[in-house]
């Protein structure tokens, strides 16, 4: 706050979802209070109806920081119901949101600092994000997610190709997240993904190349600890829905995604269990709703019985080598 050269209202409204984080929650709002901006910013903390004392921290924190944090807890978990609140932006009062978890935290002490200067100078830009760190419970790093390249801006294209931008790093402008949610009705399994690809579709999103925070992979987490096959449905009916409100601009781009991503799924499961594998892929497919799937299913299947049969014709040839060779020795010693 004693940075602060900017009176009145805060600029920048942090949106926090919290869900039985109270493990967690104290290294995100430590995040939050040490960020060293020039002008006021508030965080807004939602509980989803905690059940492990998650709620009664959520109230200290907003009797500790009263002039930063507004809490709003809920009595009944919106997301199991699956339910779209517009508790949020009711609360926002900022030209500006970020987001993040109240499993993950930031790691940066400029990172709003930063995201408002770029969105503050670039006028073109909807929303901006940053390099994320990733790994279990904070101890280490296991990956990171980044763009493959330095784009100035990135488009939808870019944004339904890879991943790299995490929600703990989303800041966008205001008014862009309200005409999202008035437009936009269908309830997705992925709520992220939904508000990067459309959001940049009204002018493109922006990047940081610094580490900006910290993705928490743990048991409790929503998507942590999701299995293939339901990591790959629920993507799947986002994108479905994605699709169908972009009135098919982005459908070559989608089909390429979702076969991508549904090779690599079939290819972990049969890793894992290859009768397991087989039973999930009428699951997987009547989620995809794409008949080409079928396609790639038996080529996946083709190609893997032509490896095993490479791998046993390999077989069969170090054996009849073996059996060759011990044959010959034999013939050598009694002539």
């Amino acid at each position: 706050m004693a940075t602060w050269h900017v009176a009145g209202p805060p600029q920048v409204s942090i949106l926090c979802s919290t869900y039985n984080h109270i493990a967690f929650l104290r290294d995100a709002i430590a995040g939050f209070m040490g960020q060293l901006t020039s002008f006021p910013f508030e965080v807004i903390l939602k509980d989803d109806a905690s059940t492990d004392g998650t709620t009664h921290l959520v109230r200290e924190f907003a009797e500790l920081y009263p002039r930063i944090i507004r809490i709003h807890c809920n009595k009944t978990n919106e997301y199991n119901l699956g339910k779209r609140s517009r508790r949020f932006l009711e609360m926002a009062r900022g030209r500006y949101l970020a987001t993040c978890e109240g499993d993950d935290y930031w790691i940066h002490p400029l990172k709003l600092q930063y995201q408002w200067e770029l969105l503050d100078a670039h006028l073109e830009l909807i929303f901006c994000g940053g390099i994320t760190l990733c790994g279990e419970d904070g101890a280490t790093i296991a990956t990171v997610m980044q763009p493959m390249d330095t784009a100035a801006y990135y488009s939808p294209k870019e944004l339904i190709a890879d991943n790299f931008l995490h929600n703990s790093t989303f800041f966008c402008r205001s008014w862009a997240w309200q005409w999202l949610f008035e437009n936009f009705h269908a309830s997705v399994p992925n709520g992220d993904r939904v508000k990067k690809i459309i959001l940049a579709t009204l002018g493109g999103a922006g990047f940081i190349y610094e580490p900006l925070s910290f993705y928490r992979i743990h048991s409790a987490g929503v998507w942590s600890v999701l299995r293939p096959q339901v990591w790959f449905e629920k993507q799947a009916i986002t994108d479905r829905h994605i699709d169908r409100f972009t009135r098919g601009r982005y459908r070559r781009h989608f089909l390429a995604h979702l076969r991508q991503n549904y090779w690599g799924t079939l290819y972990v499961l049969h890793c894992q269990d290859r009768r397991a594998a087989m039973t999930a892929v009428p699951s997987m497919l009547i989620a995809a709703r794409q008949p080409l799937l079928l396609f790639d299913t038996v080529r996946f299947y083709t190609a893997g019985f032509r490896q095993m049969l490479r791998t046993l014709q390999a077989r069969l040839m170090v054996r009849l080598k073996t059996l060759l060779r011990s044959c010959l020795s034999r013939f050598d010693r009694h002539t």
